[in-house]
């Protein structure tokens, strides 16, 4: 792990994360120069955290920025990442922002297996960490678009005592229904992304590589119409986070977002 100061915050390149299984996993973590305890927030998935969104994704930035050019004003960008909130913009505020390598993506080891019970288990303890160091106040909260507001859903039911907030930007909570299958009708989309966006920066999982449906068999289950896979578990699984007295944030924007994660963190 490298430690310095850039830009006004305290970065720790590459924090090791030890899982319940051994695998060390990494995160890099911005935070405020001056010592203290700051509420954590906290994302966990496999675009590799090192590539910036202006080099991975440069076609994207580019509209993006053109369409809305005071959404790059106030920040250097070097430290913009793809469906993820801008260091430079939040730890001013009092924030911690950890952002974690999934297993078996970027600089993290092992056998990438997505939106599996072992990549729930892995956010668990992420946020367990997050929330005992020494420079938070104990208290986490989840944040990013897609992927990572997904992934939301898996780790809500496990309860981690640490966490503190979700906020779920277009996350599907039905992998049949809303992912691969739009009204019955099968979504290639997933094939597509694999290669495009997770391949390149894959550490394990090497079938992802020429075809999703070959590495993860539940994807596969979904092309074929197979219904005796426990949809139906799954699915209550990800609804029981209805259950759970945390804040869910669903599709807030700007300053309400912020707002609304000043109350569930601070407080």
């Amino acid at each position: 792990m490298k430690s310095e100061i850039r830009d006004g915050m305290r970065i720790d390149w590459d924090a090791p994360i030890a899982m319940d299984d051994g695998v060390v996993l990494r995160a890099d973590v911005f935070r405020l120069v001056a010592e203290g305890k700051y509420p954590v927030i906290l994302s966990y998935g496999p675009y590799a955290k090192g590539l910036a969104f202006q080099e991975g994704y440069k076609s994207a930035w580019l509209r993006l920025t053109k369409a809305f050019p005071d959404f790059a004003e106030g920040s250097s960008n070097k430290y913009q990442n793809w469906e993820l909130v801008d260091p430079e913009t939040w730890v001013p505020d009092g924030y911690a922002l950890v952002r974690v390598d999934s297993r078996g993506a970027g600089r993290s080891p092992g056998h990438l297996d997505v939106w599996s019970p072992r990549e729930a288990k892995d956010l668990h303890d992420c946020v367990e960490w997050s929330g005992t160091q020494p420079w938070s106040n104990g208290k986490v909260g989840i944040n990013g678009i897609s992927y990572y507001a997904m992934n939301q859903w898996h780790v809500a039911p496990l309860r981690p005592p640490h966490l503190a907030a979700l906020c779920i930007w277009e996350g599907s909570s039905d992998y049949y229904r809303e992912l691969a299958r739009h009204g019955g009708i099968l979504c290639d989309f997933l094939d597509d992304w694999s290669r495009r966006q997770v391949a390149s920066v894959l550490a394990g999982n090497d079938l992802m590589r020429s075809s999703f449906a070959a590495a993860f068999p539940l994807f596969g289950a979904a092309m074929n119409r197979n219904l005796g896979v426990g949809w139906a578990s799954t699915l209550l699984a990800l609804l029981s986070c209805a259950f759970i007295p945390i804040p869910i944030l669903l599709h807030f924007y700007g300053e309400r977002i912020r707002l609304a994660s000043k109350r569930a963190l601070h407080h």
